[in-house]
Order: structure tokens, then sequence, then C-alpha cells
């Protein structure tokens, strides 16, 4: 079963109904809301605890490999033979 509502899937919205989310979305900002965590920070507590759940995360990518295009990969071993990108542009190759 794929992920998300199906239930509007392949539909369009009606260009009343876009100009009425336009419409709402531009008076929440002129109410002055700027989003639940504007002015506020994260006590070093939570900091530190989002730090040590992130590192228990596996890494997306980790044991992957093809997931680069052909040309992609040769761009990368160019740039490998050649130092790194700072090679290109500090000598007008770019």
């Amino acid at each position: 079963m794929p992920k998300g509502n199906q239930n509007y899937f392949g539909k369009h919205h009606s260009e009343e109904t876009k100009h009425k989310m336009s419409e709402s979305h531009k008076d929440y900002f002129r109410r002055g809301n700027k989003g639940p965590m504007h002015d506020k920070h994260h006590s070093e507590e939570t900091k530190y605890r989002m730090s040590e759940a992130h590192k228990r995360q596996i890494p997306w990518n980790k044991g992957k490999t093809g997931i680069f295009s052909e040309p992609t990969e040769r761009n990368k071993q160019n740039e490998t033979d050649q130092g790194s990108l700072c090679y290109r542009y500090t000598s007008g190759r770019h």
C-alpha cells in the first residue's frame, strides 16, 4: 500500500480555491505569526538529547553503491585526480 494520503492524488485545486489558500497564508503572516520557534531557543539539555538521538541514526546511504549516474561518477573521479574543486577555480579551469 502506498504511503501518504491518496485521496487527492491526480486532482487539482480550482483557481478560486488557490486564491483562498493564498490569502489565508498571507493573513497568517500579516497577523505576526512567524512560526512556533520564533524568538525561542532549545535548552542545552534538549540540544544534547537531539545530538545523541542523531548519533544513533544510520546514514541513509551507508553501504549503498552506484547511486550516482555515470557522468557524475566521472566528474567526481576527475575532481579527485586534480585534487579538489579549489584546483579547478585557482587554475582557471572552470
